[in-house]
């Protein structure tokens, strides 16, 4: 039942999240995607992500890799805390198979050269199930850049995802003591967690992800992700 709880909470986030987070990055704050559109409404980007979003899944949906591709890896390049990009990329790899999906990823890829593949590459095989992979990305990843949060968040939900639940709980930990509304830390906290026999704080982190949940978000700004600060 708690399981089935948490699934339906992502679902909320995903379907959700990149729908106001990343008006940041558009509005000249951090998170990627600053210099892309200036002087834009927030309804008018509201539904040019909602677009995009749209355009992906039915890409994904007919098959469409590389098109598809272009479109997720701008929605990661305007907010990499999302996890919308990554759920849609898991599904072309699980669709296509590991060679072809990385062949065709990196030629959509030329066209975006800010992306950070290995964290990319580790949250795609993470949605996908596929630990050792994903462990590979992410340990690469983190040599690189050992404090970035949304890796750090990756690192932890591959340990659950890998059966190491004292690791996962360790790094999660410290990525909600650095952003205390980081919705997914919580639900991958609360699974970590359930697996330990800890219910107690399984329930804990249970109760954080509803407070921080997308559902019950009032200011549009967090959604359960970072907030995206501006620009010094």
């Amino acid at each position: 039942m708690r399981y089935w709880i948490v699934t339906i909470l992502a679902g909320v986030a995903l379907g959700m999240a990149t729908m106001l987070t990343p008006l940041g990055g558009y509005l000249g704050m951090t998170g990627g995607g600053a210099e892309k559109i200036e002087g834009v409404s927030r309804a008018e980007l509201l539904k040019k992500i909602e677009a995009m979003r749209i355009d992906a899944v039915r890409m994904v949906s007919d098959g469409r890799d590389e098109e598809a591709f272009h479109i997720l890896l701008k929605l990661i390049d305007i907010n990499h805390y999302d996890q919308f990009g990554y759920v849609q990329m898991a599904r072309i790899l699980e669709a296509s198979g590991d060679e072809k999906f990385l062949a065709t990823l990196n030629k959509a890829a030329v066209a975006i050269p800010a992306i950070e593949m290995d964290r990319t590459l580790a949250a795609v095989y993470f949605h996908a199930n596929k630990a050792g992979p994903a462990k590979k990305h992410i340990e690469a990843f983190m040599k690189k850049s050992p404090d970035d949060l949304a890796g750090l968040f990756y690192k932890g939900a591959i340990a659950r995802l890998s059966g190491d639940n004292a690791e996962a709980v360790k790094t999660l930990t410290t990525v909600i003591g650095r952003e205390k509304t980081y919705y997914f830390a919580y639900l991958e906290l609360n699974l970590a967690y359930e697996k330990m026999g800890d219910s107690v704080m399984s329930g804990k982190m249970m109760d954080l992800a509803l407070k921080n949940s997308p559902a019950n978000s009032k200011d549009g700004i967090c959604h359960g992700l970072p907030p995206i600060e501006k620009k010094a």
